[in-house]
């Protein structure tokens, strides 16, 4: 098959897009007119462009009012998202279809002639798609609550709902709703004429396939080269098509890894930082860029709270269909959007910290082998701070506890031959950066393009090759810094040494820092001020939920008859939270609160839409 893409769609310009795999018939027309009125209103978007065909109709939203119809081929592949490379020509097989894309990416490729429909994801699974079934047609969307909204009164997923609630995201496939899941990572599903609502479900890569028992471990040196290689040609690719990128600096490595990288590309940039006055982020980013020389914008968070209105809130809950507690992604979105009449493209560094043994640095017993000690104690460190198990029905603790040993023992012998390490990270690259950054990263998606260069295909096979010793304490990260530009590896970060690797080389500058940052920590105390450390500031979650409670009392929601998430909650141990939380200003348990009211606003949403 040769790939026709009469009038291809700009990928820079879909911001997403929802779609139904069957036969033509007036059903299908009905499923998809569905589909796409009640995306257009969660998402307030009325701009679309649509494809349809013998075996799908897609419907693709867009940024601005586009004039110019798509066209219908007999053979055409798109692609949505922020990425590099292309995918591969239509006559390969599906298992190739990826070609050399790299990136946070999402394809369709249709074949009329040959009955055939492939979707396929991005390597690490990060632009989030939602796909479920109706009336013997494949359902699928970039939004949940639109697909929620289409299925009818949506069911808890009881576990989905549990781990959101204890973890601030959810695991594997699972949603909050019965009967929607999200497709997997890598992976390619192929729809043919005879078998159209059940695709052959094919994966196309594997992290730690580059990471073979007949293939030794990387050097850090010969590493670093690879992916400053990779970092440099897939920055310049991207720069192509989105010429004016903002980044996030703060006091941390990963961030710096990504300026690091457009500095030594020579590519035009601007930085933000978002934080409280007075913070490492705000106080290192602002001296690194005016050292440095280069557009640096700070926005204080208690400025962007106390600006807040309850519209940004719904948007919010919209913008993420209620997948991140609210009072999280309000400020970003706050952010973005004041920048994406500015900026074509938004940087950050989620991914980084994969090359730097963040996961397992402070477990000893982790390094080296190869079986899984205490699965109970990975569990835990995968929940939020503070959770109350007392606030659930009481056999939803075990039920949470059985099902995510589970999966991490079946990670763990699929994977028998390889380190602790190397299984946790990918533990975490499945959980925490495919479900909790895949979905900031769809939600930011939404408002402007955005990308984070190290949740690459070829980056993450290097990372997986690399001993632990050698990502242990940032050793690696350090050297890849110090390569890429050694200047900004010197600046200090938040503990107030520099980011070059620690070695006798560098001892002097190490300890010249230091001192300066504890001359700097004297010099304010003798002033009569407070030396702050880390991001302090209000509780925004606290002052989100005030809002929400001052336009209709907490009290009343969760103790309302019709409180649509109930069946997750032991009612008097809820109560109690919720009246407590209320009674003190929400002073407490506010993070804990903020999750609960995010998740039932999340099922009000979906039952609320008229779908056309």
């Amino acid at each position: 098959m040769t790939a026709e893409n009469v009038n291809p769609i700009d990928p820079a310009l879909v911001n997403g897009f929802v779609g139904v795999v069957g036969s033509p018939s007036s059903l299908r027309d009905t499923c998809a007119r569905r589909l796409c009125s009640a995306y257009g209103q969660f998402k307030d978007n009325p701009n679309v462009q649509v494809k349809r065909g013998k075996l799908c109709e897609i419907t693709f939203f867009m940024r601005r009012s586009v004039l110019e119809s798509p066209g219908n081929g007999r053979a055409w592949t798109q692609v949505a998202g922020v990425f590099s490379g292309s995918p591969s020509p239509g006559d390969s097989g599906p298992e190739e279809v990826a070609g050399s894309l790299q990136g946070q990416f999402f394809g369709m490729s249709v074949d009329e002639e040959c009955s055939r429909v492939t979707l396929f994801s991005d390597h690490a699974g990060v632009l989030k798609v939602y796909h479920a079934q109706r009336d013997g047609f494949f359902l699928f969307s970039t939004s949940s609550l639109a697909l929620a909204a289409v299925l009818g009164t949506p069911s808890p997923d009881l576990l989905g709902c549990t781990e959101f609630l204890s973890m601030g995201y959810v695991q594997g496939d699972r949603t909050f709703y019965k009967g929607i899941h999200v497709f997997p990572p890598a992976s390619a599903w192929v729809f043919d004429g005879k078998n159209q609502a059940a695709p052959r479900k094919l994966r196309y890569w594997q992290p730690l396939s580059g990471y073979g028992a007949d293939q030794p471990p990387l050097t850090t040196q010969v590493c670093v080269e690879k992916a400053l290689m990779s970092l440099d040609r897939h920055a310049k690719a991207l720069a192509v098509t989105y010429d004016r990128p903002v980044c996030d600096l703060t006091a941390g490595f990963d961030s710096r890894g990504v300026v690091s990288t457009l500095l030594k590309a020579d590519l035009p940039f601007a930085t933000v930082c978002n934080g409280f006055s007075g913070s490492d982020d705000v106080r290192v980013s602002s001296a690194i860029a005016r050292r440095l020389g280069w557009h640096h914008e700070l926005n204080e968070l208690g400025h962007i709270v106390g600006g807040l209105t309850m519209a940004d809130i719904s948007r919010a809950l919209r913008l993420t269909d209620g997948e991140i507690p609210v009072s999280d992604y309000v400020i970003p979105m706050a952010v973005h959007q004041h920048h994406g009449d500015r900026f074509n493209l938004a940087f950050n560094g989620s991914g980084g910290e994969l090359f730097r043994g963040r996961w397992w640095e402070g477990e000893f017993f982790l390094k080296g082998g190869q079986r899984i000690v205490n699965k109970g104690r990975l569990v835990k460190r995968l929940m939020v701070p503070g959770h109350d198990w007392a606030l659930l029905a009481p056999e939803l603790k075990p039920q949470f506890f059985k099902a995510t040993e589970r999966a991490i023992q079946a990670l763990s012998t699929e994977n028998t031959a390889r380190s602790n390490t190397a299984k946790i990270d990918l533990m975490y690259l499945n959980s925490r950066m495919g479900r909790w950054h895949g979905r900031y990263y769809s939600s930011t998606f939404q408002l402007m393009p955005c990308s984070t260069l190290f949740l690459t295909g070829e980056l993450l096979e290097l990372m997986f090759r690399l001993p632990w010793y050698a990502k242990y304490k940032n050793y690696m990260y350090r050297h890849l810094l110090q390569a890429s530009h050694p200047v900004l590896a010197r600046e200090p970060m938040g503990e107030n040494l520099p980011a070059t690797p620690v070695s006798f080389a560098h001892g002097r500058a190490h300890l010249g820092c230091w001192l300066r940052g504890a001359a700097g920590k004297v010099r304010t105390r003798l002033a009569g001020g407070q030396y702050q450390q880390g991001a302090q500031g209000m509780d925004i979650h606290g002052r989100v939920l005030a809002m929400i409670h001052d336009a209709e009392p907490l009290t009343d929601v969760f103790l309302s008859q019709g409180l649509k998430t109930g069946a997750l909650y032991d009612k008097g141990a809820m109560v109690e939270v919720v009246r407590q939380s209320c009674a003190s200003g929400f002073g407490l348990a506010s993070a804990q609160l903020m999750r609960m009211v995010t998740l039932e606003r999340a099922f009000e949403e979906a039952c609320s839409v008229m779908c056309e």
